[in-house]
């Protein structure tokens, strides 16, 4: 098994994301609770967020950025 971790700041732009499977592990460095999204979830990262992701399982997912 693969796990994947990284810090993400998302500068100059916001994020919506539709996970379409694996799954995925957010802790927003300003809460320091992290949330887990699993297939079907939609989320919304906005400009300036910072938070670490550790992918629990091979992503597939729609994305946009605006």
């Amino acid at each position: 098994t693969l796990t994947l971790a990284l810090t993400l700041t998302l500068t100059l732009t916001s994020e919506l994301c539709y996970l379409v499977s694996g799954q995925l592990e957010i802790v927003p460095k300003d809460t320091g609770v992290p949330v887990l999204v699993n297939p079907g979830d939609f989320v919304t990262f906005p400009e300036g967020f910072v938070s670490d992701w550790t992918v629990r399982e091979e992503l597939t997912w729609h994305y946009y950025l605006y």
